[in-house]
């Protein structure tokens, strides 16, 4: 994944949270001083501390906390690991589980044609309405429900070795969950995975502005819905992303529908005297 330069912060990309939780975990405290090969903006290692500060990674003085210490270990983006996390809460690891791992591949849909069926009309057939999280999620329950079927998938036009890829990565993020002593939960509410989503990913919010862009909550740096996603001839009011792709122009990847007023239930200690969409 790349991330655009001019935010430094939105998404996987060098994931320079991940970079910065390692080298506290092995003794590094000043990281603004740290001599890295390639240095990244000071202004990018600033927002990257200010983040991992609202997911509670890092204290006041910067060292890691207790939350901090389980971000290391995991093998995922930091945010997404705090949506596990806080599953346990939502009651519902079983399908933040599952995002989770999906959001780990690539290329779920084949790229061949079959019967006249396209892979536009197939992604349709998925879709949900809360965006590209909630259907890689439809995708996931489909594979299962159907043996994971090789068969099935070829006829549905989905990538069968990228699925079982997912698989894979649900059965080792299932065995870290439970570790530590995190007991597996369900739920059918879409409106409470989402909300759990937001719990981790509540930094990449933005809200649909006027001018036919969307902005992010904090810093308003204008972003466009990604061709791909299942939404991108929607236009919602409010969503939160897991990712920027792009260069001249920043595309959010991997987008959820949300409600604004859970920004304040979910993450007031970030928006709080910030929530402006004008």
């Amino acid at each position: 994944a790349v991330v655009s330069t001019q935010s430094g912060h939105y998404g996987r990309g060098s994931n320079l949270a991940d970079v910065v939780l390692k080298l506290k975990a092995i003794g590094i405290s000043n990281i603004v001083k740290f001599n890295f090969l390639t240095p990244p903006p000071s202004k990018h290692l600033c927002k990257t501390l200010e983040v991992l500060h609202a997911l509670n990674a890092i204290d006041d003085k910067a060292d890691l906390t207790a939350i901090g210490f389980v971000l290391v270990e995991f093998p995922i983006d930091p945010m997404l690991t705090v949506c596990l996390l806080e599953s346990d809460k939502y009651g519902c690891s079983e399908e933040i589980l599952t995002i989770v791992a999906m959001l780990q591949v690539n290329n779920v849909f084949t790229k061949s044609q079959r019967s006249g069926k396209t892979v536009k009309q197939m992604k349709f057939k998925f879709a949900a309405k809360e965006g590209d999280m909630i259907t890689y999620l439809n995708i996931f329950r489909f594979f299962v429900e159907n043996n994971k079927s090789r068969s099935v998938c070829k006829e549905h036009l989905l990538n069968y070795d990228v699925l079982c890829k997912a698989d894979n990565i649900l059965k080792r993020l299932k065995s870290f969950y439970k570790r530590y002593g995190k007991e597996l939960s369900s739920t059918d509410d879409d409106a409470t995975i989402r909300k759990c989503l937001l719990s981790g990913l509540f930094v990449n919010a933005a809200y649909y502005h006027h001018t036919g862009v969307y902005k992010t909550f904090r810093d308003h740096f204008n972003l466009s819905i990604h061709p791909s996603s299942v939404l991108v001839s929607e236009r919602p009011k409010y969503v939160i992303f897991n990712e920027v792709l792009g260069s001249s122009q920043n595309y959010m990847k991997d987008i959820t529908v949300i409600e604004s007023e859970w920004l304040l239930e979910v993450a007031s200690h970030y928006y709080v005297n910030k929530f402006e969409t004008s």
